[in-house]
């Protein structure tokens, strides 16, 4: 919120307001299809009650519609490479339409939000996680090979990748 809400009255009351709609189309687009695909797709939360069941019930996307089939594999590089740049413009889309628009406190505390939001990833959320191959993923070796014995579908998916 602190990231959001200043960020979107912000763009709006600095007459950037209709720059919005293409921030939520593509807020829409990186939660619904293309994280989806990229990242939640690899966790074992999309897998909950056999696959079956049309959301997510996890930490960070909580509610969100499964538009894909599970994939137990590890993220491969290209899609930690896609999360990266898509997290980057999501969080990045409003930031020169505030400077443009001369909300420079705006801006400031919309980079704060992304400094406190980033700060609750890293330590409330990524280490209880179970997409383990999130570059964000902070859970401990010795409990992702836990998990993973007690998961063999997972576990064969992903020594196949190589894991060890």
């Amino acid at each position: 919120m602190v990231f959001f809400v200043p960020t979107i009255l912000g763009m709006y009351f600095g007459g950037m307001g209709w720059w919005l709609l293409g921030w939520f189309v593509y807020l829409f687009v990186f939660f619904e299809l293309w994280e989806n695909r990229i990242l939640c797709a690899h966790c074992p939360y999309y897998a909950e009650n056999g696959g079956q069941g049309h959301t997510l019930h996890c930490y960070a996307n909580y509610g969100l519609y499964k538009t894909w089939p599970y994939d137990p594999r590890p993220m491969g590089r290209s899609h930690k490479v896609q999360f990266l740049v898509a997290l980057s413009i999501f969080v990045g889309y409003p930031l020169p339409f505030l400077f443009l628009s001369e909300q420079y406190l705006v801006l400031l505390i919309a980079m704060i939000g992304i400094v406190v939001w980033l700060t609750v990833l890293k330590f409330k959320i990524c280490p209880h996680c179970l997409n383990f191959s999130c570059p964000f993923n902070s859970v401990p070796k010795n409990l992702v090979d836990a998990f993973l014995k007690r998961n063999p579908v997972m576990r064969q998916a992903w020594e196949d990748c190589g894991y060890r």
